[in-house]
């Protein structure tokens, strides 16, 4: 009887560890698990953002491949802005000493002045174009070439005609009809012109007023 209870004893004692493995052996098996699907989400996450990150550099080459298209057509449209405003020397030959200042906010320019002799008069103009940057730009060269077309016409116009003229053709050639919705492009500018034999300056201004020092 006492090997009995002592056998009996120690099977449940095995029992009892076997158990207890048992158990442990599963909280592991689960921790593993819960483990391994914790790494297996962190990889597809992982792989997630580096398939952004790749999307991201594409999207930014992209951009950058465009910004830089953009400015250098931009900058081209420098050259043909410069190259359409006079020569500092050629706009202010008739002028004491002085300076030009001209400072484009963008790389182009809303902003233009303008110059030509004929006939012993010398024509000079300041002007603003509505808006600034590219859209600017493309009116102040437009600006340029009205005038140039209508002072290079037959007869000498005053700075007013020459100002009616060129109101005339900005509402035609960029068909502004005055209904809602359509072109409001412009420019506010003054207009000199100075006899070169008598000195007598004659003036007109859009939007811009006169201040004689």
């Amino acid at each position: 009887d006492k090997k009995d209870a002592v056998a009996g004893a120690e099977k449940n004692k095995q029992q009892f560890i076997l158990v207890l493995v048992s158990c442990f052996l599963a909280l592991v098996f689960l921790l593993a698990l819960f483990i391994f699907r914790g790494y297996k989400q962190k990889q597809k996450a992982n792989n997630i953002i580096t398939q952004q990150k790749i999307e991201v550099e594409k999207q930014k080459e992209l951009v950058e491949e465009k910004n830089k298209d953009i400015t250098d057509s931009i900058n081209y449209a420098k050259r043909i802005q410069d190259a359409l405003l006079r020569e500092e020397e050629h706009i202010s030959m008739h002028l004491p000493e002085h300076f030009i200042l001209f400072l484009p906010k963008d790389i182009v320019s809303g902003d233009f002045y303008w110059g030509i002799e004929k006939r012993d008069y010398w024509y000079f103009a300041a002007a603003d174009c509505t808006g600034h940057g590219v859209p600017g730009a493309v009116m102040s060269m437009l600006g340029i070439s009205f005038l140039n077309d209508i002072v290079s016409s037959e007869g000498l116009h005053s700075p007013a005609e020459i100002l009616n003229l060129l109101r005339i053709r900005v509402i035609k050639e960029l068909r502004q009809t005055g209904g809602a919705g359509g072109s409001k492009d412009g420019m506010d500018i003054s207009l000199v012109r100075l006899n070169l034999k008598t000195y007598e300056l004659e003036w007109a201004g859009a939007n811009n007023a006169l201040h004689l020092i």
